[in-house]
C-alpha cells in the first residue's frame, strides 16, 4: 500500500505496524534519539503483517488523502501482531483464544503454530529471510531482528498506544497524518473496525493459563514487542519538546 503525495518526489519512506504493534523505515537508518522530521517525503510505503489495526489505518490513510490531496494505492500487504491478540483465522475468527486453547489440535490456529519458530512470526519477519535469519537460532534471529529495529526503523508505533504513536506521525509527517488522531476521535465507527465480536460481547479475556501457554510459544515475539514498546517511549521522549498536551507513560522497568 503507497501514500503517495502530487507531485511526486524522489525520497520515500516506509512504514510498518507492531501490536501488543509501527515501524517506520528510513532509508540510511536513524538513531531513536533524534528527532527529525520528513517534511519534503513524497512516498510513504505502509507494510503490514495481520492483525495490528490494518482496517483502521487503510480507512484513516484514504480520508486523509481526501484531505491533504494524496493518493493511496492498495497492494497485497502483511503485518504483525502479539498473538495473544491475534484471532485465529476466518472460520474460528468469533472464538475468544480461551476456547481456542481448549480446544487442542482443533482450533487451526494453535495446531499450525505450535513449534517455537511457526510462533514467533513477527520475529522472523524483522529479521529477514536470508541465510543469516532462517539459518540461525532463535535467539540469534531475535538479536537480529531488534538490532534491525533500532538500526533501521525510525519510528516504531504500537497499536495499543494509538494516541502516542499517531502524535508521532502527526509531528513528523504532517503533510500525510496532520490531525490524524482527532479524525479518529470524532469517527469513532473506525476504531470499531475489525473487531472480535465474541470478546467484545461478553468481554472474556484470555486466562492466566492461556496466556502462560501462549508467551510460552510466542517467547520470542513477546521480547521483540517489548523491545519495541521501549524504542517508541525513548522516541516519544526525545520528541516530546514538540509535543505539547501528551501525556507520555515513564518506560517500563520490565
Amino acid at each position: 500500500m503507497k501514500y503517495r503525495r502530487r507531485p511526486l518526489g524522489a525520497f520515500g519512506l516506509i512504514f510498518s505496524c507492531l501490536a501488543l504493534g509501527l515501524p517506520m523505515l528510513v532509508h540510511g537508518g536513524l538513531s531513536v534519539q533524534h528527532c527529525q522530521l520528513y517534511l519534503e517525503t513524497d512516498y510513504l510505503f505502509y507494510n503490514r503483517i495481520p492483525k495490528a489495526g490494518s482496517t483502521t489505518l487503510k480507512t484513516l490513510g484514504k480520508k486523509l488523502g481526501r484531505q491533504y490531496h494524496f493518493d493511496f494505492n492498495s497492494s497485497r500487504i502483511y503485518c504483525c501482531r502479539e498473538r495473544v491478540q491475534a484471532v485465529m483465522g476466518p472460520k474460528q475468527a468469533n472464538w475468544t483464544i480461551n476456547e481456542c486453547m481448549d480446544a487442542g489440535d482443533e482450533c487451526n490456529y494453535l495446531r499450525e503454530l505450535m513449534d517455537a519458530s511457526s510462533f514467533n512470526l513477527m520475529t522472523t519477519f524483522f529479521c529477514g529471510h536470508g541465510p543469516e535469519c532462517t539459518m540461525q537460532t532463535p535467539q540469534q534471529a531475535l538479536a537480529r531482528a531488534k538490532q534491525r529495529l533500532e538500526r533501521d526503523y525510525a519510528h516504531v508505533a504500537v497499536l495499543e498506544r494509538m494516541p502516542e504513536s499517531l502524535a508521532l506521525f502527526e509531528l513528523l509527517m504532517p503533510q500525510f497524518f496532520r490531525n490524524a488522531r482527532s479524525f479518529l476521535s470524532e469517527h469513532r465507527e473506525y476504531q470499531q473496525l475489525n473487531h472480535n465480536q465474541a470478546v467484545e460481547a461478553d468481554r472474556r479475556r484470555p486466562t492466566s493459563a492461556t496466556r502462560a501457554a501462549i508467551a510460552r510459544l510466542a517467547r520470542y515475539d513477546m521480547e521483540l514487542y517489548g523491545f519495541a514498546v521501549s524504542l517508541l517511549t525513548e522516541r516519544l521522549l526525545s520528541c516530546s519538546h514538540l509535543m505539547r498536551g501528551l501525556t507520555i507513560p515513564a518506560p517500563s522497568s520490565t
